[in-house]
C-alpha cells in the first residue's frame, strides 16, 4: 500500500483538492497518533468534526469515509469516539478557592 507522501507525488491532481482545500478538507481536528488514520476520520466525519470542500475531492473523500463509518462496529466508534474527544475537547480545571 502507498504512503501518503507516496500518493502526493504519485496521485491523481484532483485528489490534491483545490485552492480553498488539502485533499478534500477546508477544516479538521488533528489526527490521533494512535488510532487508524481513516478509521479515526470517518468517525469526525460522522459526527461532523469535519468541515469538507465542495471540490471533487471533498465529495468523493467525504463518500468514502461514509463507507468506512458504516463497516464500524458500534464498539469501535465508541473507542474512537473517546479518542477523539480526549485530543481535541479542551479540558477545564478549576482552582480550588483559598480559605479565607
Amino acid at each position: 500500500m502507498a504512503s501518503l507522501n507516496e500518493f502526493k507525488l504519485t496521485g491523481p491532481d484532483w485528489a490534491r483538492g483545490c485552492e480553498a482545500c488539502a485533499f478534500g478538507i477546508v477544516a479538521a481536528p488533528d489526527i490521533v497518533p494512535a488510532l487508524p488514520m481513516h478509521e479515526s476520520r470517518a468517525v469526525q466525519a460522522h459526527e461532523e468534526m469535519i468541515l469538507f470542500c465542495d471540490c471533487k475531492a471533498g465529495f468523493l473523500y467525504r463518500q468514502h469515509l461514509r463507507k468506512v463509518y458504516a463497516k464500524l462496529s458500534m464498539e469501535q466508534v465508541r473507542t474512537i469516539l473517546a479518542w477523539v474527544n480526549a485530543a481535541t475537547v479542551p479540558t477545564v480545571h478549576f482552582a480550588e478557592s483559598e480559605p479565607a
